[in-house]
């Protein structure tokens, strides 16, 4: 697959001066992409079944990279990485999978990879952490011992969900400790030996297995993580549903209880394929129960551990639940003349509700004055760790906070309510318990209710929703950056004209006490456990009259689900399609207020500051680039490194749909969503971009490529006046479609400018399907003018080769380009020298193995290779070639027996080039790169490499000599290279 022609040419005034995105082209290229994957997947699960484990390793691999977001294509390539003994990459895809989907086999795996990579402490260490979490089976029980006697445990031990028992294997005295308290003294014989446990194990928290010397590999269980589930329960007409999964132990069974009226029934087990709003890697098993609903009626669905379900209990659908009344307002004024309370929901999570709560306790103090106090209210969810009732419970017995229990976990809706309703006429902070807050953040956000008409007010945060900073929610900010934030923001935040939002958001959120005394409390009987109810309330206070504020001076840390735990996911986009249908209006506000973007300019302001500090004592470079990856993206992270070293900060400045993106630059060469990012529509904000150019004292400016950028931001430079460096990554001076492919599929050989000119309306008549309008069509004597001209303005014109330097001045004498190598070519070639001869001897009958790397288009080589393979195949040579990357023609080459990986991230081509044990690799673009990390990469690897004679490559080629490579003649016939590659390889 390629993503060739997701641009447009850009024309103006019968010039080209860029590429934009064709969204359109983009939309079709998604679907076949989704296609392509989901055939690669089944074909990788055959290939691997029939013992073709390279290849299956190559087609789940390519899979998994087209739709990375697939878990079970993720999960069955990292399984193929260990068959082929890929360690490193399977260790990546096994931990992220873990850590997204809590998945057992995900677990177990990293453990595998870790011994496959010889580290024998860090298997053993991961198998330790992941027997405390997750069950032990026959699957890897052998595993267990094995480890367990490489590290001289005295055994092997793990605790089987299904059975309830405990399996131990080894020898001498044991002392088994449920939550501390000895249950049994053990002498174990040789063999598998199981236990039961006492009954009461389904509320403990941790049993240890204490043996002698070193004791037992899974020594130490936790029986809370063993029993965690994910579910959700919902109804569809009179028919109740649910679905489980103990991620502990996807073979579990518990069939869920259904209660109503004092009646307990069974739900029967469903086999729908598809459960309802379910993310991960687990079998959840389907159940269902037709029920008559009626006026009041309530059915709680819970598991055999007395745990209600996600989404439980469950009202009829009739129902639009109940709103309890609320006190009237006191008197006084909103964080100044009249007290308010913090209200706390706790069901778990000590780690969070510990750092929640530090927090609060250590900031009331800051947030009261004369006439008005704060009090905080905990309201215990009915947590299960005893340790975190113990925690409460010294709290409010020493006047930290206020607490409220529940026997039975009642939801959130419910704890609010009952914490409002002791507020009694006070105003009300909704507070998640995975947030922290800093300073005298109450009364900066109490104080937004003293506008006309506020009902509630919610401050940014860094997983806020629509109040979210840095807007990309999942770039993580730590608790100490928040704190910088919050400073921050109280310093520029506007107090006097808050934006009105849609509704705010219950992570933290004040609540006047108008508003509660007219609107009433929390919905409850509709949103189960959580998500959606502070986004009700607040449109039933719309309906009221009331308004809804940002707090543009207060940031509040939220670690983001943390509060309820990742199995209520599901839950949330239930309640998200309940609220659609309570509210229909809701989605079609939040994308108007969206598009509107009222914190655009706000969000800009906090950046360019965020920035101005973080450039005190270095000067910023501005460089513009494109956002499509690539080897143009690989150099700027080298040359951001180059400059940071000389006291500089790079920033990256790309294209977006509506204009353009600024910000620092990561790793990777990437731009860095971070509180330091910001976006600007072109060409409206043209000059705003200008002045924040100038703020930030830009004296540098680089440019890289301008693919998919507005046309005005090749006018930054001179706006600014600046005299910017261009860097040349491609032929896009002098050839109008980048590539010097001419209309044969070839080289065009740089013709004159009357040839340039037939070639380019040809090539743009293809590109618009049918030809362009008469007239309209590019001007190439004005494009080379145009570019001219720009280039005359730089202070330097930078090349990475002789060959691309020599083309670029043939086609402007008036320039003088310099010559800059991204890399050092014989330093790579002579750290790995020696890998060279590792393939030099080869049995007489072998199949030599010829790679070939990168992203395959026609100038890249994709249809020679289609022709060479097509005559090895016919021929029957002993050659398989393999593409490390993939091409335009990825159907063909399929065909004419090339197997392809696909797209490759960066740290994956190193593994990817040793596991496929290449004799050689074929570079064969026959159109001039500038420099080729593709070659690169085939250096590093220490491979022999043959390319065409033409180009950067050939260059570098000749530059090492013989032991590195064969320049192969351009012309030479694609029909004879694999008969010469074959003679050539012998003879080394």
């Amino acid at each position: 697959m390629t993503a060739d022609f997701l641009f447009k040419p850009v024309k103006e005034e019968g010039a080209l001066y860029g590429w934009e995105p064709d969204f359109e082209r983009q939309k079709a290229f998604k679907e076949k992409v989704t296609e392509r994957a989901k055939a690669l997947y089944e074909q990788g699960l055959q290939r691997s079944e029939k013992g073709d484990l390279i290849g299956g390793w190559m087609s789940l691999g390519y899979a998994s990279r087209l739709l990375p977001h697939e878990p079970h294509f993720s999960f069955a390539y990292a399984l193929s990485c260990l068959n082929v003994k890929a360690s490193d990459l399977a260790l990546k895809r096994m931990t992220d999978l873990l850590k997204q989907y809590d998945y057992r086999g995900a677990a177990f795996g990293r453990v595998s990879a870790l011994f496959q990579m010889r580290d024998l402490s860090g298997a053993v260490a991961t198998m330790a952490d992941s027997l405390a979490r997750f069950a032990i089976g026959q699957d890897i029980w052998e595993f267990v011992l094995f480890l367990a006697q490489q590290a001289d445990y005295a055994g092997g031990a793990g605790f089987s969900l299904e059975e309830g028992k405990l399996w131990l294997s080894g020898a001498g005295k044991v002392s088994l400790l449920l939550d501390g308290r000895l249950i049994q003294k053990l002498t174990l014989s040789e063999g598998l030996q199981k236990f039961s446990l006492p009954s009461h194990w389904k509320t403990a928290e941790r049993l240890r297995i204490k043996g002698e010397g070193k004791g037992f590999l899974g020594a130490e269980i936790d029986l809370l993580a063993m029993r965690r589930m994910k579910s959700l329960a919902w109804h569809e007409q009179n028919i109740l549903y649910a679905w489980v999964e103990y991620p502990a132990d996807p073979d579990f069974t518990s069939i869920p209880i259904c209660e109503s009226h004092n009646q307990k029934k069974e739900m029967r087990e469903d086999f729908k394929e598809n459960p309802l709003f379910y993310q991960g890697l687990g079998k959840p098993k389907m159940y269902h129960l037709p029920i008559a609903f009626q006026e009041g009626s309530r059915f709680e669905i819970k598991d055999i551990f007395q745990r209600e379900f996600w989404g439980s209990p469950l009202s009829p659908p009739f129902s639009q639940g109940t709103i309890p009344p609320m006190t009237k307002a006191r008197s006084g004024r909103p964080g100044e003349g009249r007290d308010f309370v913090i209200i706390v929901p706790v069901h778990g999570k000590e780690i969070f509700v510990r750092r929640t709560l530090a927090s609060l306790v250590k900031t009331l103090p800051l947030n009261k004055g004369f006439h008005f106090q704060g009090e905080i209210l905990v309201v215990d969810d009915a947590s299960s760790e005893k340790s975190l009732k113990r925690y409460l419970t010294k709290l409010a017995k020493e006047k930290k906070i206020t607490l409220l229990t529940h026997q039975q976990q009642k939801g959130f809706a419910v704890s609010v309510n009952l914490a409002l309703q002791h507020a009694d006429g006070r105003d009300a902070i909704l507070f998640n318990s995975d947030a922290v807050a800093f300073g005298n953040w109450a009364v900066r956000l109490l104080t937004h209710l003293r506008h006309k008409n506020a009902g509630t007010v919610t401050p940014f945060g860094n997983k806020a929703g629509q109040m979210s900073f840095p807007e990309k929610q999942d770039r993580e900010v730590s608790p100490a950056e928040a704190h910088r934030l919050d400073h921050l923001f109280a310093e520029i935040g506007n107090s006097q004209n808050p934006v009105a939002l849609v509704t705010g958001n219950g992570f933290c959120m004040g609540i006047s006490a108008e508003c509660l005394a007219q609107t009433g409390g929390i919905t409850e009987g509709i949103f189960a456990q959580a998500y959606g109810e502070e986004v009700d309330f607040c449109l039933r206070a719309t309906k009221k009259g009331f308004k809804h504020f940002a707090a543009e001076n207060v940031y509040v840390y939220h670690e983001g689900r943390g509060s309820i735990g990742g199995a209520g996911s599901a839950l949330f986009l239930r309640n998200q399609e309940i609220l659609k249908k309570r509210h229909p209006a809701f989605p079609l506000k939040v994308w108007k207020f969206e598009e509107a973007n009222p914190f655009g300019r706000y969000r800009r302001l906090i950046s360019e500051r965020i920035l101005q500090k973080k450039m005190r004592q270095s000067a910023p470079v501005l460089i513009v680039s494109h956002a499509i990856g690539g080897g143009v993206t690989r150099y700027i992270a080298q040359r951001c490194k180059n400059l940071e070293k000389e006291h500089k900060t790079p920033l990256l400045l790309i294209p977006t749909k509506e204009g353009c993106r600024l910000g620092l630059v990561n790793e990777v060469g990437e731009i860095s969503y971070n509180e330091a990012t910001f976006s600007f529509s072109l060409p409206e904000e043209q000059l705003l971009l200008i002045a924040v150019l100038r703020r930030l004292k830009i004296t540098e400016v680089e440019y890289h490529n301008f693919v998919g950028h507005s046309r005005s931001i090749r006018k930054l430079a001179e706006q600014l006046e600046i005299s910017p460096t261009i860097f040349v990554h491609d032929h896009a001076t002098f050839c109008p479609h980048i590539t010097l492919i001419g209309e044969n599929d070839h080289y065009c050989g740089e013709p004159d400018v009357k040839s340039c000119q037939k070639c380019t309306v040809k090539r743009f008549q293809k590109i618009h399907k049918g030809g362009i309008e008469e007239g309209s069509s590019p001007d190439v004597s004005k494009f080379l003018a145009e570019n001219l001209t720009e280039m005359k303005k730089a202070k330097r014109i930078l090349t990475p080769s002789r060959d691309s330097a020599q083309r670029l001045k043939r086609h402007f004498p008036e320039i003088t380009p310099e010559v800059f190598s991204p890399e050092n070519t014989l330093t790579l070639f002579q750290k790995n020298f020696y890998k060279r001869r590792q393939h030099q001897h080869r049995p007489s009958k072998h199949i030599w193995r010829v790679g070939i790397v990168g992203a395959l288009s026609v100038w890249k080589g994709a249809l020679i290779l289609e022709k060479i393979a097509l005559e090895v195949q016919k021929l029957s040579l002993p050659i398989q070639f393999f593409l490390i990357g993939h091409a335009i023609n990825e159907k063909a080459l399929e065909s004419a027996g090339v197997e392809i990986t696909g797209v490759f991230a960066e740290d994956e081509i190193k593994t990817l080039l040793a596991t496929l044990d290449l004799d050689a690799v074929l570079l064969p673009s026959i159109a001039p790169e500038t420099w080729g990390y593709a070659f690169s990469h085939v250096v590093e690897a220490g491979l022999f490499t043959f390319c065409f004679d033409i180009g950067s490559v050939a260059e570098r080629v000749r530059l090492l000599g013989e032991e590195a490579g064969f320049v192969i003649p351009l012309a030479f016939p694609p029909g004879r290279i694999g008969q010469f590659l074959i003679q050539k390889l012998s003879c080394r």
